[in-house]
């Protein structure tokens, strides 16, 4: 099934415009508080679930 853009009326193209949306916030750009990231013990782990290469 393919994705729908949550800007426009049209099929999602990966641009990543939508990456800069808060995860907690859908109506908040992402500033980079850090809220997102669950704190536990004297480390941080953030998982990464993709890696997007610009192309040039």
């Amino acid at each position: 099934m393919d994705k729908k853009c949550i800007f426009e009326d049209k099929l999602c193209t990966d641009c990543g415009q939508c990456d800069d949306i808060c995860d907690l916030d859908p109506n908040k750009f992402c500033d980079s508080c850090g809220k997102c990231i669950e704190l536990e013990g004297d480390f941080t782990e953030i998982k990464i679930t993709k890696i997007i290469k610009e192309e040039k």
